[in-house]
């Protein structure tokens, strides 16, 4: 995914501006006006009991937008603390609230969490492969490499693309995954030498395999110096940019498309 899925975004920010909202709507219902009902609110004897309202909504849509597999625990943690704590407000304020308005709370409740419960859905969050809006920008290239692993045997293959964090090889020789190897190839009369960790996908690893550098000052500044040299030579890979049909305004109109 080359943008982080819409549907996400908005709940995220739904989750987060709710407290705003549910503060608004309890003040229609109150005889004291907003002003008067959130002054009310935010008294410290109030605050006490009602800050997990302010407070859960906001930590989870702050872990829809963040897409980590802990960001989803957190989320579902987040979300059944409030509908318990919802429950336990409603059986002291039965008589106020009413068993309708807390029962369409529980069903939206509920189902926006079975949204996340969805294996689709769920993948976004635990498979870091389909995050491509993540991933560093990618720059084309092909040239010859030599990579060597713990052992000193070298190995050749050539160099299929390269970010600021790793590189692919191309190569009919795959080390161990997770080994460490040294890669150096030359581009433009210089000599970059990288050390780093190996990363097979299995979608990949038949045409080759990736590197992860190391953090260290040589990778980093060796890096940094040949994607600049590619970004200027315009090799940026755009398959992996948002594109056109990623923005807002085509994804809520491709919702009125879709048959």
């Amino acid at each position: 995914m080359r943008q982080r899925p819409w549907p996400l975004v908005i709940l995220a920010v739904v989750h987060i501006l709710s407290p705003l909202g549910n503060l608004f709507l309890n003040s229609l219902f109150s005889p004291m006006g907003f002003g008067r009902y959130v002054s009310v609110f935010f008294q410290p004897h109030n605050l006490a009991n009602q800050w997990p309202h302010l407070f859960l909504p906001v930590i989870a849509g702050i872990a829809i937008y963040r897409c980590r597999p802990w960001s989803f625990f957190i989320y579902i943690f987040a979300m059944l603390a409030l509908l318990v704590i919802s429950y336990f407000g409603y059986q002291q304020r039965v008589a106020e609230v009413g068993l309708w308005s807390f029962g369409l709370i529980f069903v939206v409740n509920v189902g926006v969490v079975g949204y996340f419960l969805v294996p689709t859905v769920r993948k976004i969050y635990f498979d870091p492969r389909l995050r491509w809006w993540e991933a560093d920008t990618r720059y084309e290239a092909s040239h010859p490499v030599k990579f060597k692993g713990p052992l000193g045997q070298e190995k050749q293959g050539i160099l299929g693309n390269i970010s600021v964090s790793g590189l692919f090889i191309k190569s009919a020789e795959i080390p161990e995954d997770q080994s460490l190897v040294q890669v150096q190839f030359t581009e433009a009369n210089q000599v970059y030498t990288f050390q780093g960790q190996v990363v097979l996908h299995q979608r990949v690893n038949a045409l080759g395999f990736g590197i992860h550098f190391l953090s260290n000052a040589a990778n980093k500044r060796q890096a940094q110096d040949l994607v600049r040299k590619l970004h200027q030579q315009g090799k940026i890979i755009r398959g992996r940019l948002p594109q056109e049909e990623d923005q807002f305004v085509i994804w809520v109109k491709s919702l009125f498309l879709r048959k």
